[in-house]
């Protein structure tokens, strides 16, 4: 791994940091609309209404900083391999927020680690849970 290189072999020289962080945001965004999508349709069809997606936000959000925490470990100096490898091929996931963000999309080696992204939308998601209850006041009884 050279200096330039992200923790996990990613380039960081070839697209400025503020592209970067947008496409992080944008992919976190995306993430996070969707379990917001997932958690309001489950939490409806059971009754439980915005109550149920604000406990479904905190609870996902939770893990999702746990998981990005995990992936966003460097490797240590005694492992010879990467816990998780960048791969060239894209996850159907990526390939729709692709499509979504156009010619604003970064290739995969240009984007911050995976573990940053979940670690972002993780935080976006207990940040909107936190808004649903002293914003809104989503809260057990109201």
């Amino acid at each position: 791994m050279s200096v330039g290189q992200g923790v996990d072999g990613g380039g960081a020289d070839s697209a400025s940091f503020a592209r970067r962080l947008l496409d992080a945001l944008a992919r976190a965004l995306v993430l996070t609309t969707v379990v917001v999508a997932v958690s309001a349709a489950i939490s409806f069809a059971l009754g439980g209404r915005w109550l149920g997606v604000k406990y479904l936000l905190f609870v996902v959000g939770f893990l999702a900083l746990g998981i990005g925490g995990v992936l966003s470990r460097p490797t240590p100096a005694w492992r010879d391999e990467p816990y998780v490898s960048r791969s060239a091929e894209s996850t159907p996931f990526q390939a729709l927020v692709d499509r979504l963000l156009g010619g604003f999309a970064l290739a995969p080696s240009e984007r911050f680690p995976t573990g940053v992204r979940v670690l972002l939308a993780g935080a976006l998601m207990l940040a909107i849970s936190f808004v649903m209850e002293t914003v809104f006041g989503v809260v057990v009884g109201a």
